[in-house]
C-alpha cells in the first residue's frame, strides 16, 4: 500500500468543492422541504373543501328524501282521493240510471193509462 501525498493546495481545493457540494445539497434539501409542505398545505385544503362539498351534498340528499317522501305521501292521499270521487261517481251515475229507468217506467205506464182513457 502506498500512501499519496497531495499537496496542500489539492487538499484545500477538495474541501472546498466538498463544502460547496455540502451546501448545494443544503440548499436543495430546504427547496424541497419547503416545496413538499407548499403541496401538503394544498392536499390538506383541498381535502377540506371535498368535506365541506360532502357535507353540502349529503344535506341537499337529505333534503330532497324528505321532499321525495312528503310528494309520495301527498301522491298516495291523492290517488286515494281520486279513486273514493270515482267511486261515488259511478254509484251516483248507477243511481242516476235507476232513477231513469224506473221514470221511463212510470213514463211508459202513464202512457198506456193515456190511450185507455183516450178510447
Amino acid at each position: 500500500m502506498k500512501n499519496i501525498h497531495l499537496p496542500n493546495d489539492g487538499i484545500n481545493e477538495t474541501e472546498r468543492e466538498n463544502e460547496a457540494l455540502r451546501n448545494e445539497i443544503e440548499r436543495d434539501r430546504e427547496i424541497w422541504i419547503a416545496r413538499l409542505d407548499e403541496l401538503t398545505a394544498k392536499v390538506h385544503d383541498r381535502e377540506a373543501r371535498i368535506r365541506d362539498g360532502n357535507k353540502g351534498n349529503g344535506n341537499k340528499i337529505e333534503e330532497l328524501r324528505k321532499r321525495s317522501h312528503s310528494l309520495e305521501k301527498r301522491h298516495l292521499d291523492l290517488t286515494k282521493e281520486l279513486l273514493q270521487l270515482q267511486i261515488s261517481t259511478n254509484e251516483k251515475e248507477q243511481k242516476q240510471q235507476e232513477e231513469n229507468e224506473l221514470l221511463r217506467f212510470k213514463n211508459t205506464a202513464l202512457a198506456n193509462k193515456l190511450l185507455i182513457i183516450e178510447k
